[in-house]
C-alpha cells in the first residue's frame, strides 16, 4: 500500500539511518536506572541521562562536604556562603530530576524544560568556573569564603569539581543536544515500527 511505501522510504532517510544504525551508547536502554526510557533514545537522552546520574551523585556528595566543612571550620561562613551554597545545591538537585525527565521523554514534548536547562547550566558553568579559581586560590573572595585546606579542600574537589563541574557540562550538552533534535528523526522510527506492524 502507499502507507507502507512511505514509511520504507522514510527508512531509508538520514535521520532514521543516523539513529538506528549508530552504536548503542552505555545508557541505551538504561530502564534499571530509571534514565534513557524515551521511545527513540537519542545522544541527547543519553546525555540527559549521564547527567542526570551525575546530579544525583552532587545531590549526596555536596551535603557531606558541608559537614565535613562544618566539622572542621565551624558554622560561621556568613549569610552570603550559606546562601550561595545552599541555593546553588538546591537547583542543581532540582535539575538533576529535570535531566532524568528529559532523559525519558521525546525531545519535541518538553522543550520548555530543555530550554530552562540550557539556561541554568549555563549559568552555573560560569558560577562554577569562579568557584574552581576560588578554590585553587587563583580568586580571593572573603565575603563568599576564605581559601579551604586539608579535609574541606579534598571534599569540594570531589564534590565540586570533580562531580559538580562535570554534572553541568554534561548537563549543558544535553540540552544543546536536545534542542536541535529534529522532530522528524524522532518520528522516523516510531513510524517505521508501526509501518512493521501493518506488514
Amino acid at each position: 500500500s502507499k502507507a507502507t511505501v512511505s514509511v520504507l522510504n522514510w527508512q531509508r532517510t538520514a535521520p532514521f539511518a543516523a539513529m538506528t544504525m549508530a552504536k548503542p551508547g552505555f545508557l541505551r536502554g538504561g530502564g534499571c536506572i530509571g534514565v534513557c526510557q524515551a521511545p527513540v533514545v537519542s545522544s541527547g537522552h543519553e546525555w540527559a541521562g549521564a547527567a542526570a546520574i551525575l546530579g544525583c551523585l552532587f545531590a549526596v556528595l555536596h551535603p557531606l562536604t558541608i559537614i565535613v566543612t562544618c566539622a572542621v571550620q565551624g558554622f560561621d561562613w556568613g549569610a552570603t556562603a550559606w546562601a550561595l551554597d545552599l541555593s546553588g545545591y538546591f537547583a542543581g538537585a532540582g535539575f538533576a530530576v529535570i535531566c532524568k525527565q528529559l532523559s525519558n521523554q521525546r525531545a519535541v514534548d518538553v522543550r520548555p524544560m530543555e530550554r530552562w536547562t540550557c539556561v541554568w547550566a549555563s549559568i552555573t558553568a560560569c558560577v562554577r568556573i569562579f568557584d574552581t579559581l576560588m578554590l585553587v586560590g587563583a580568586v580571593q573572595l572573603s565575603a563568599v569564603y576564605t581559601q579551604p585546606t586539608g579535609a574541606v579542600l579534598a571534599a569540594n574537589v570531589v564534590s565540586e569539581i570533580c562531580v559538580g563541574n562535570v554534572y553541568t557540562v554534561v548537563a549543558l550538552v544535553a540540552a544543546v543536544k536536545l534542542l536541535r533534535t529534529d522532530d522528524a528523526a524522532e518520528a522516523a522510527p516510531l513510524c517505521a515500527e508501526e509501518g512493521s506492524r501493518l506488514l
